[in-house]
């Protein structure tokens, strides 16, 4: 689980995820990427990001998505786009584990700022957040794998490496 990827403005780039599970193989995916260099008050005005992510398992699609942002995209401030935030995160867990009562102790955990989402689907958990800023959605997205990986692996929530440089 990375942490965020910057979008600066004028970006040519592609996003690609491809995951295959077998049996009873378990994912714990986060994504989270800032539209410009907010602090800066940079935003991104030029450019195009595609995104794709493809889980499958056993060669059966779980999750298969597709999409395309351009700068200064009226998508960005839309509300059914990003309304408007310059941070958007996609938490995704598949798992056989993953049942309506995982779901509903996860939407009881609001984000402290900006907007998120939990959703079920057959066999895979979906967390989406949008945002002013990287911060809070790191910190959500903490909270919900506090209750997602000991139900999930069994084992208990540690921040990854990574997120401490």
């Amino acid at each position: 689980m990375p942490q965020e990827s910057i979008v600066y403005d004028e970006a040519l780039g592609t996003l690609a995820t491809e995951v295959e599970l077998a049996g009873d193989a378990r994912l714990i995916a986060a994504e989270m990427l800032c539209f410009g260099r907010t602090g800066s008050g940079e935003r991104f005005i030029h450019g195009e990001l595609a995104l794709r992510t493809h889980i499958r398992r056993d060669g059966r699609a779980l999750w298969l998505e597709r999409g395309r942002i351009a700068g200064s995209s009226p998508l960005l401030a839309s509300p059914v786009g990003l309304g408007g935030y310059p941070v958007v995160g996609t938490l995704l867990v598949a798992a056989p584990t993953c049942d309506p009562a995982l779901r509903d102790r996860c939407r009881e955990l609001v984000p402290d700022a900006g907007e998120g989402g939990v959703t079920l689907l057959p066999g895979l958990l979906v967390a989406r957040w949008l945002g002013p800023a990287c911060e809070p959605g790191r910190e959500w997205f903490l909270r919900l794998l506090t209750v997602i990986r000991p139900a999930v692996a069994g084992l208990p929530m540690r921040p990854p490496r990574i997120w401490n440089t």
